[in-house]
C-alpha cells in the first residue's frame, strides 16, 4: 500500500502485468491465457487478487508481492458467473456479485490465513440479505465502515 507497485489488466482481459513504479523499470507479465479478468484488488500485505471470468466459471487467483498467481478455490464463487468482486483491505473477506438468470446475488466469504503462511482458505460464500425491492442487477460494489 506504499504506492510503489502497480498491476494492470490488458484491454482484452486476457493478461495482467505488474510493474515497480521506478524510472526505467519494465512491466512484467504475470498472468496470461485468461478469458476476461476483472479489475485486480490489492490487500494490505501487497497480495493481488484476480478473478477470471472463464467460460467454465470464475477462477480466483492470488499473487504475493514477489510470486506468481496461484489459483484458489472459493466455494460459492469459483465456477460461478462473477461480474464484480472485492477483497477487504485486511484480507479477511471476499465479496462477489454472482449473476443469476433474473437477479444478481451479493455473496461474502471469510478468508482464513495461517500464521505459518501458505495459501489462504475460504468459507463457503453466503448470500448477503437484501432489503425490499433491491435492484435486479448490481453495477458496482464498495466497502464502508461504521
Amino acid at each position: 500500500m506504499d504506492g510503489t507497485r502497480a498491476v494492470g489488466v490488458s484491454s482484452d482481459g486476457r493478461s495482467a502485468v505488474r510493474a515497480v513504479l521506478e524510472k526505467g523499470a519494465a512491466p512484467d507479465t504475470v498472468l496470461t491465457g485468461a478469458s476476461g479478468l476483472l479489475r485486480p484488488v490489492f490487500d494490505f500485505s501487497g497480495r493481488v487478487w484476480f478473478v477470471d471470468r472463464a467460460p467454465s466459471g470464475a477462477r480466483v487467483q492470488v499473487m504475493g508481492p514477489d510470486e506468481d498467481p496461484v489459483e484458489v478455490d472459493v466455494p460459492g464463487v469459483s465456477g460461478e458467473d462473477v461480474t464484480l468482486f472485492l477483497v477487504s483491505r485486511d484480507s479477511s473477506r471476499l465479496v462477489a456479485v454472482v449473476r443469476g438468470p433474473a437477479q444478481d446475488r451479493l455473496v461474502v466469504s471469510r478468508i482464513e490465513h495461517s500464521p505459518a503462511g501458505g495459501l489462504p482458505r475460504f468459507t463457503r460464500a453466503r448470500a448477503i440479505a437484501r432489503r425490499g425491492d433491491a435492484a435486479r442487477r448490481v453495477t458496482d460494489i464498495g466497502w464502508r465502515s461504521r
